[in-house]
């Protein structure tokens, strides 16, 4: 929760600061703009386990512009959004809500998913081998690539072999 304050307080000084811009762009619908942000967190924590190669190349606002383009939008549109939503903190603390219950939802529907996939192997005794790449997939269930690959590799020393 400290880091999600932490990226909406990134946000929130970068808009600031490029709404006396007066950039052009139409204003992101809020159930659109919460599904946005969701991924852009998604994007965000992908990014944090990257490579520090990967990690200097990545422009902040180019890093997301896929995710724009994925809902039909593009950079100077989320600008204009966010200028927009300030003018309204609380609806703008609500699109941030729902962009964290969304992935608080999936996070738990993951968590189910991966206990049942435990709780049947340990019924059988089969030991489950973890996988070292995952696909990286957005609160919609597409795969989310913004300019990286689409596997990620996991770290192997916490996926060691654990008895059941």
């Amino acid at each position: 929760m400290e880091r999600f304050i932490r990226i909406v307080l990134a946000v929130l000084v970068s808009a600031v600061c490029l709404c006396s811009c007066g950039r052009d762009g139409k204003v992101i619908p809020r159930s659109k703009l919460s599904r946005i942000y969701a991924e852009m967190f998604l994007a965000d924590a992908w990014l944090n386990t990257a490579s520090m190669e990967t990690k200097e190349r990545a422009d902040t606002m180019a890093f997301y512009e896929p995710i724009f383009e994925k809902y039909g939008y593009t950079v100077e549109d989320y600008w204009a959004s966010v200028s927009y939503y300030l003018q309204d903190p609380d609806r703008f603390s609500r699109i941030l809500n729902k962009s964290n219950a969304m992935l608080e939802t999936e996070f738990n529907a993951l968590e189910k998913q991966r206990q049942a996939a435990f709780d049947a192997a340990s019924e059988s005794g089969t030991r489950i081998k973890p996988k070292l790449f995952h696909p990286v997939y957005g609160v919609d269930g597409a795969p989310i690539d913004p300019g990286a690959p689409a596997l990620v590799k996991a770290n192997p020393k916490r996926l060691e072999d654990r008895p059941l």
